[in-house]
């Protein structure tokens, strides 16, 4: 809408925070972001979205009074929101090539409800878009130019419950794919319990379907699993990320771990510890129970002392890194397909393959948003580097 970037020592017209609030921590974190920039910026306009800006009198509270806050269900509407009070700057401007990833959601709120989160009551019931609306966007996204497209959701596996005619997440992809040729479709995350075993099969019939699944654990204890209202079991879960692993070799399993939540014994966490030491998993996500007022868990009894949390969170973070390095040195030696993004601060051309290792290659030239073939020499920390074999995809 003829709106540029400013630069980062550039004082702004416009300020927007994207808050969050799936934690305390997070709330505040979305309060400091906002002071900071009015301090920045203090003659800018700004408009706060996102979850926190749902209850800004309890989660942004004593914030400026002439900042703007937009609600989940009109942030979509940001742009124009923000155009009407700019109407000199509405020229408009032409999409053009060279872009790498873009973001499609497609499902929005959640019914879940596990003990420990706010956000059905920020963001509602769950409910999907129409998937003709989403394969139009995905064309508009491919004929721009982006090479990967993450579909995305409070809660993906929910997509289509609730359409007629009936959905679900398998179906829209393979709709999406048949209807585009964007070379990468990436999923978000998905919970355990909506897992489909249609899924497979179209990741099978769709080889542009990225092999990486984020599939959150959250805990390794039935018992934690059940006080948190996470509708599945620990065998559950492993037959689905085993399976998947059985049907693609090549697929990375990420997933996240909560430590210390109420009641989480000594014995819950070594349970889920040893699990996780023989799962196949890439990578963890690991964070430590935040207390959340408004939330079933926060009159729960048993708090787990922090520095007991500290401790298991290390632990599991500790292991994640294993793990990684691990999944990361069967790969040397081998060939893979990179999508570049960007160079690194030594000057490095680099980006993820499919499955989401980090690789890099020796720069040159500009090869963001491009799919090439690399072949693997070597892994440093979470890294791998190699050198360049060719181009698959040059967008």
């Amino acid at each position: 809408m003829g709106f540029r970037e400013s630069g980062d020592d550039e004082p702004a017209d416009i300020c927007v925070v994207n808050t969050c609030a799936v934690t305390a921590e997070a709330a505040r974190k979305s309060r400091q972001a906002a002071r900071k920039l009015r301090k920045f910026s203090p003659n800018a306009k700004t408009w706060i979205i996102g979850c926190a800006a749902e209850k800004p009198q309890t989660e942004l509270a004593n914030l400026p009074d002439e900042i703007i806050f937009v609600g989940n269900d009109e942030k979509e509407n940001l742009a124009k929101i923000i155009a009407a009070e700019f109407p000199e700057n509405m020229q408009p401007v032409p999409l053009t090539g060279g872009r790498i990833r873009a973001y499609l959601k497609v499902q929005d709120g959640c019914d879940s409800f596990c003990s420990y989160c706010i956000i059905p009551y920020l963001r509602g019931r769950s409910r999907s878009r129409k998937p003709q609306e989403l394969v139009e966007e995905l064309k508009q996204l491919e004929d721009a130019g982006y090479s990967e497209v993450v579909l995305t959701g409070i809660h993906l596996g929910d997509y289509g419950k609730h359409l007629e005619p009936r959905i679900n997440l398998a179906g829209l992809l393979d709709q999406m794919l048949e209807a585009t040729s964007i070379p990468r479709i990436r999923l978000s995350s998905l919970e355990p319990m909506d897992f489909s075993w249609d899924l497979p099969e179209v990741f099978k019939k769709h080889p542009r379907i990225c092999r990486h699944l984020h599939l959150p654990l959250q805990h390794g204890s039935d018992r934690i699993l059940k006080l948190m209202n996470r509708k599945y079991t620990l065998q559950e879960y492993d037959e689905i990320i085993r399976k998947s692993v059985e049907f693609f070799p090549e697929i990375a399993i990420t997933t996240d771990v909560m430590v210390g939540f109420p009641g989480e014994t000594d014995e819950d966490f070594e349970n889920m510890e040893n699990y996780i030491r023989t799962a196949p998993f890439f990578q963890l996500h690991c964070f430590p129970y935040s207390k959340r007022t408004g939330t079933k868990a926060a009159s729960m009894a048993g708090i787990v002392p922090s520095g007991i949390k500290k401790d298991r969170l290390h632990r599991l973070l500790d292991l994640s890194r294993q793990k990684t390095e691990q999944f990361l040195d069967g790969y040397i030696g081998k060939e893979v397909e990179v999508l570049f993004e960007h160079f690194d601060d030594k000057g490095m051309l680099t980006g993820h393959t499919g499955n989401y290792m980090e690789t890099a290659v020796e720069g040159g030239e500009d090869l963001r948003g491009v799919i090439s073939t690399v072949s693997v020499t070597k892994r440093s920390g979470e890294k791998l580097y190699g050198k360049r074999t060719g181009h698959l995809c040059n967008r």
